[in-house]
């Protein structure tokens, strides 16, 4: 095959992404309660302990709630993000993968290369049961065909 085919992957809030972020805050709580528990006497930081799990549990929510919607679009040659907002080419980078759950980089491409994150995307075949196999063909053709810094031909 000599090009990835191209695919068009809806991108919204993840309940996987939503149970990381709640089971590494529920383990900082039952971390904290432990720890109040062994400390009786310092009430003063228990109460900054309480009020930085009440912080981090609200940032988890917050981010989870402005989680990266909208379409990854690959055309066979290149990367777009689309949003409400329009569409910008990026470049999207495979940073885990479980078979049916892949976690992905996205970063904005200015005219110097890579910009700024998009936001790291967790993709299921719950999106697009049907294109799943060619969603994990483009991710990996794009990262195997980038010729080296070195300047000689890419590996086939």
């Amino acid at each position: 095959m000599r090009n990835a085919p191209s695919v068009l992957i809806p991108v919204g809030r993840s309940r996987f992404g939503a149970g990381v972020l709640a089971a590494a805050w529920l383990t900082g709580l039952a971390l904290g309660v432990a720890w109040w528990l062994q400390a009786p006497g310092l009430p003063g930081t228990q109460v900054v302990m309480a009020a930085l799990l009440a912080l981090c549990g609200g940032w988890a929510w917050h981010g989870h709630r402005k989680a990266c919607t909208g379409w990854l679009d690959w055309d066979g040659h290149t990367w777009c993000w689309t949003t409400t907002r329009g569409d910008c080419p990026v470049q999207v980078e495979v940073a885990g993968d479980w078979q049916r759950l892949l976690l992905v980089r996205v970063r904005l491409q200015d005219r110097s290369g890579v910009g700024p994150d998009v936001g790291w995307l967790w993709l299921t075949p719950r999106g697009s049961p049907a294109h799943w196999r060619a969603i994990r063909r483009a991710l990996y053709f794009r990262a195997s065909r980038q010729a080296p810094p070195d300047g000689t031909a890419p590996m086939p």
